[in-house]
């Protein structure tokens, strides 16, 4: 793992209780400052037999922002902040090709739901269509392919589903392997 001390403007990751992504996010831009909180529909039927549409967080229990070393207010005093995700003490930024990615994931209109994250499996290359030059890993649900996006330092991953004949392998991946340990996310 590549460590460097997190500058301005680095994406790091927040963790926070479940069930308050959206309120902390929300939160944080009050705060001022820049966040991410990427999130999908997924149908829920009410008691009346009724279906509906609710909306979901893609990493449950986190939520990304922009780091500032000198703000006006703390990220960790926003309410239902748990940590700022790193190892120990040190704080690690995400790299901001990750974030994108998984910004056109959400934004491509295209089905996409959290996914367990995977180390093995085919590096690929989207040639084609709203996710062109999106990297991830190719992995078959049932009849359909499925491209896993990931945010490395979490452990996590999107699965957004694709053509199979829209993607090329690509000859290297760099995605960090990562571990949960006692002091928290380390590689």
């Amino acid at each position: 793992m590549e460590t460097h001390e997190l500058q301005d403007g680095d994406w790091i990751a927040v963790q926070v209780r479940c069930g308050s992504e959206k309120t902390v996010s929300e939160g944080l831009q009050e705060r001022g400052y820049e966040q991410f909180f990427p999130s999908y529909e997924q149908q829920r039927r009410s008691r009346g037999s009724q279906i509906g549409m609710v909306q979901r967080p893609l990493f449950p229990g986190y939520v990304f922002c922009r780091y500032i070393r000198v703000p006006r207010y703390r990220i960790l005093a926003t309410p239902a902040v748990i940590r700022l995700v790193g190892a120990g003490n040190t704080l690690i930024s995400i790299p901001g090709v990750e974030i994108e990615a998984i910004r056109r994931v959400v934004n491509s209109g295209l089905y996409s739901e959290p996914w367990k994250f995977l180390q093995v499996g085919q590096a690929v290359i989207v040639n084609r269509g709203a996710l062109s030059g999106v990297q991830g890993t190719l992995v078959s649900v049932g009849r359909g392919m499925r491209l896993l996006v990931s945010i490395g330092l979490l452990g996590r991953a999107v699965a957004v589903e694709v053509d199979a004949d829209t993607v090329s392998p690509i000859s290297s991946f760099n995605a960090p392997e990562y571990t949960l340990s006692n002091a928290g996310l380390v590689q």
